[in-house]
């Protein structure tokens, strides 16, 4: 029998919605047969590609860490040489990726779930390194580099709650000028 037009789905289309799914509904939602509906296919390719839901679960905030947070990170040093350019090219990507819908989410979980939270931990490090470094190299002092990143990452976390995301990105910008 020959294949349809469709697309032959991958683990990543399944952290895709994974995501999505966990920023809508929370980590209850993250069974394979609501995620199968959500693609418009049966469970089996769920299993093809992950041996358990628990599977998949443990998965899902490492694909947030890398592909999300480092892949934005890189993304935005590539798109930009300055400093302050990579940290404004790195706020639009995450407000046009809605990626900031996940980082709350990812923080909800983690406080049911210990690998989630030892996930968001080392990806909140990823963070605070890479915006030492652009702090760093726009001329701050180590210490002050040091200070200001956790003041950013601490204004990321803490406006968590608030629903608009330019709100998110401003506290943000303020919390990176001189």
């Amino acid at each position: 029998m020959a294949r349809t037009g469709r697309k032959r789905l991958g683990r990543e289309d399944w952290f895709r919605v994974g995501l999505a799914t966990l920023a809508k509904t929370g980590p209850e939602s993250l069974r394979a047969t609501r995620l199968a509906r959500c693609l418009g296919v049966t469970t089996g390719s769920f299993y093809w590609h992950f041996s358990s839901v628990e599977e998949f679960r443990c998965g899902l905030p490492v694909y947030w860490k890398e592909d999300v947070i480092v892949g934005l990170i890189c993304a935005a040093k590539a798109g930009a040489r300055e400093p302050a350019e990579i940290l404004a090219e790195l706020r639009k990507r995450i407000l046009e990726s809605g990626a900031h819908r996940y980082d709350a989410a990812m923080r909800n979980w983690a406080r049911s779930d210990s690998h989630v939270r030892e996930v968001v931990h080392s990806a909140d490090e990823v963070r605070a390194t890479f915006l030492e470094e652009m702090l760093r190299n726009s001329g701050m002092s180590e210490e002050s580099a040091r200070d200001r990143a956790n003041l950013i990452g601490a204004a990321w976390r803490g406006s968590q709650d608030q629903e608009n995301p330019e709100y998110r990105m401003k506290l943000i910008r303020l919390a990176a000028s001189d």
